[in-house]
């Protein structure tokens, strides 16, 4: 929607043209703009930042976070465990939505942070789909730093692990970006643009499931991403 117009525009006029009470387009362009996906001009107007147009529009970007919210908090509350959400940036990736899991010990998240595309679950399952020329941008933009002893750092090895989420169909973090943390994520492919986000449930090893409530969490995980990518097309199709 932004991108779409000539200037900036105010709080109000982004409520209206997006059919969403004040508080709720507050609250999303809150989320952009600590992204530095939008910023706002002298006058508190919102504009679109010109270096963030060509990987994710903003009219997909700003419709996903919305259609995504809801799937989320039913995941966070089946599971109680921390349902994240992550998009494909120019040349990194970073958490757009979190919920927290209620319990006391948790994998914490946050908004606005970038991650590994090597040692985190929804890094590796975004750029296990990207192109050659993508994939090698996002893993020499971020480095191959080692977090933990089980982090990745062999090209090699990382190159079998992403053929093997390709193959999946979801990836895995095996206390690689966070010691005595575990995370499943699937990518969402959101045509024509590709993988350009991911969807993830965390939590701490002590209740990491085993065998037959892993294969639950993944199921349930697709089955989520799918919705989502359904609503997003409902979202955003002409005429809407």
């Amino acid at each position: 929607m932004l991108t779409r117009t000539t200037g900036p525009l105010g709080l109000n006029e982004v409520a209206s043209r997006m059919n969403m009470t004040k508080s709720s387009a507050f609250r999303l362009l809150r989320t952009l703009e600590a992204l530095d996906y939008v910023t706002q001009s002298g006058d508190g107007r919102y504009l679109i930042l010109p270096e963030n147009r060509a990987t994710v529009p903003s009219r997909i970007a700003n419709s996903l976070v919305r259609v995504a919210r809801g799937v989320m908090k039913r995941l966070n509350m089946e599971f109680q465990e921390t349902v994240s959400l992550a998009v494909l940036f120019t040349n990194h990736i970073e958490v757009v939505e979190v919920f927290e899991s209620p319990l006391l010990i948790r994998m914490a998240n946050t908004v606005g942070k970038i991650i590994p595309p090597h040692a985190s679950s929804m890094g590796k399952a975004i750029t296990a789909l990207q192109s050659d020329d993508t994939r090698n941008k996002l893993l020499h933009s971020y480095g191959f730093l080692r977090f933990t002893p089980n982090t990745i750092t062999d090209e090699l090895a990382l190159r079998e692990n992403f053929e093997m989420i390709r193959k999946q169909g979801h990836a895995f973090d095996a206390e690689e970006s966070t010691p005595d943390g575990c995370c499943f994520a699937v990518p969402l492919v959101i045509e024509p643009y590709g993988a350009i986000a991911a969807l993830s449930l965390s939590m701490p090893k002590s209740r990491l499931p085993q065998d037959a409530g892993a294969k639950k969490i993944v199921q349930t995980l697709l089955e989520a991403s799918n919705q989502i990518v359904r609503d997003l097309g409902q979202a955003v199709r002409p005429g809407r």
